[in-house]
């Protein structure tokens, strides 16, 4: 494979290009060097981006310039790491030339400086470092002290390694970049994961979410879907947790954990989201690049839109959401029709305090939010009546149950079926009318929406 780093007339440029070099030595991939001159005007009028422009008599004293450069950097790495090094000039816009370059290398890494500037640019100060690392369809490192990398592929000392965990989509390609490390040299590693205590807390049911009993509760559960959701990656690297406190960023946590750790390297995923999608979604490798005092990779997601290809797995375990009603026990029936014996059969019941769930009048009130103490007592009473429930459950099946406070019913459900990695969520529709369902919302239909889980909603019987 080959990793392309960006080199420009600057001192951090050639560190770059330095911690690139002790990569490629250490995972015996070649390296391209990559030289890109910014040919761009500034923007006409507002709104517009940059214009590219050429003056054909000076490109090619230019080129030449560039290239003895270039080569002499080449000289200089190929003698030091004892690697394979090639060298490029383009002509553009930095950061679309080098994405274009690692395509047409099939580059498997960009490595650029936390330096250089975009000209033109209307979004923060124009780091190519940032439009890389939000637009590049490869991972790509930001280098801000190449001396553990020098040490990783010199010395073999291990590199320390924070990565923050994301959803699926980005924490699965992040761990097998670190996977990829790890077979080229020593890793100390540490996955780190920013929750929300008082979403965590709600969501198991524990009231008082900054308690200590409730903050040991909520990471046990964490590493328990953690190791449930990335099992085919092999044993996982020490975990942390921190309880995102209130006005921080998850960006700002990531960072002060890093420099806690002395890591000198973060790795975070990224959704490759737009500018105007950051500024309504958020996006915390954004907000990690220029906050981190150390290197950073970003690691694109994986895309989840398209069909699934791999062809379904027989079914052994199943969520049936429980809501004490006539067609909630018909949904739990037809689950157990449907598990084999030595299966799995999750019963879940959601509290939810909101009278009126989400629809078009989330702010509805039917009556006063309930007290602590009466969240306890209906916690009790479904204790009560979803044991009663599970013993409907056969000796032959595994059978499990619990009790969960949310105030978004399908979400919690969806991230029920999450926890327990269950094959198939089987529940029951209340049969409300069209008009009803439109002001009022539905739960089940909000968990057919949102669910990656085939779903089986289980309609209330005819009337005799």
């Amino acid at each position: 494979m080959v990793i392309l780093c960006g080199v420009e007339e600057s001192a951090a440029s050639i560190e770059a290009a330095r911690a690139a070099a002790a990569i490629a030595k250490r995972t015996g991939d070649s390296l391209c060097l990559v030289h890109v001159r910014d040919t761009v005007l500034p923007a006409l009028a507002p709104g517009l981006g940059p214009v590219p422009y050429t003056v054909p008599a000076d490109l090619e004293a230019q080129r030449v310039r560039a290239l003895a450069e270039l080569e002499r950097e080449k000289k200089r790495l190929t003698e030091s790491y004892g690697i394979s090094v090639t060298t490029q000039v383009r002509f553009g816009l930095p950061d679309f030339e080098l994405d274009q370059a690692a395509a047409e290398l099939d580059a498997s890494l960009i490595v650029v400086a936390s330096l250089g500037r975009r000209s033109g640019s209307m979004w923060r100060i124009g780091s190519i470092a940032d439009k890389l690392s939000q637009g590049a369809k490869v991972s790509v490192l930001i280098v801000r002290d190449p001396t553990p990398f020098d040490h990783w592929a010199r010395e073999n000392r291990p590199l320390r390694v924070l990565m923050a965990l994301g959803d699926g989509t980005t924490t699965q390609p992040g761990l097998a970049a670190i996977a990829n490390l790890r077979s080229s040299g020593p890793l100390e590693t540490t996955l780190l994961h920013v929750y929300d205590a008082t979403h965590e807390a709600r969501r198991l049911g524990m009231s008082e979410p900054w308690e200590a009993r409730t903050k040991t509760a909520i990471e046990q559960s964490l590493s328990r879907d953690l190791s449930r959701r990335f099992a085919d990656v092999g044993e996982l690297p020490k975990e942390a947790f921190i309880a995102q406190p209130p006005h921080t960023s998850v960006a700002e946590c990531i960072v002060e954990r890093a420099a806690r750790l002395s890591s000198n390297l973060i790795v975070v995923g990224t959704h490759g989201r737009g500018a105007l999608r950051r500024k309504l979604q958020g996006s915390v490798s954004f907000g990690v690049v220029p906050l981190a005092e150390t290197n950073v990779l970003v690691v694109r997601g994986t895309q989840t839109k398209t069909a699934p290809t791999s062809a379904p797995r027989p079914l052994r375990s199943v969520l049936v959401a429980a809501d004490f009603s006539a067609t909630g026990k018909r949904a739990l029936e037809q689950a157990l029709c449907m598990v084999p014996e030595g299966g799995k059969l999750v019963l879940v019941h959601i509290l939810h305090p909101e009278p009126i769930p989400g629809g078009m009048v989330p702010q509805y009130r039917l009556k006063t939010q309930p007290t602590d103490e009466q969240l306890r007592m209906d916690r009790s009473l479904a204790d009560a009546e979803i044991k009663q429930l599970l013993a409907l459950v056969p000796d032959s099946i595994e059978g499990k149950s619990e009790v969960v406070i949310a105030e978004n019913p399908a979400r919690s459900i969806l991230e029920a079926a999450d926890r327990h990695a269950v094959d198939l969520v089987c529940m029951g529709t209340r049969g409300r009318g069209a008009l009803a369902t439109a002001m009022l919302g539905s739960v089940a239909r909000e968990v057919a929406q949102r669910s990656h889980r085939p779903i089986l909603l289980v309609p209330p019987a005819l009337d005799s």
